[in-house]
């Protein structure tokens, strides 16, 4: 495998987890009754950094626990994931 094929095979593992980072971190300050709140973890890069991080940790166990890529189970996870870290970042724990 040439240098170039392990690139394109590792942006492929990760572009999931970086769209997916991208997406939750956009749309969880328009959640009804987060408007006006400031989040715990600075701003939105580096909420998007933290969010990217777990995403690829989770995809990464996945491939490790299925031995394949791409198993729903584990965009399921990832989307979990992401939406807790959110619930984390915003503390969504107070209303």
């Amino acid at each position: 495998m040439t240098a170039f094929l392990l690139a394109v095979h590792l942006l492929h593992l990760a572009l999931p987890a970086l769209a997916l980072a991208g997406l939750v971190v956009a749309m969880a300050g328009w959640l009804p009754g987060w408007r006006g709140r400031q989040p715990w973890v600075g701003g939105w890069r580096r909420r998007w950094a933290w969010t990217f991080l777990l995403n690829l940790a989770v995809q990464l166990a996945g491939l490790g626990l299925f031995q394949a890529d791409g198993k729903m189970a584990t965009y399921g996870a990832m989307l979990l994931a992401s939406a807790l870290a959110q619930f984390v970042f915003w503390r969504g724990w107070r209303f």
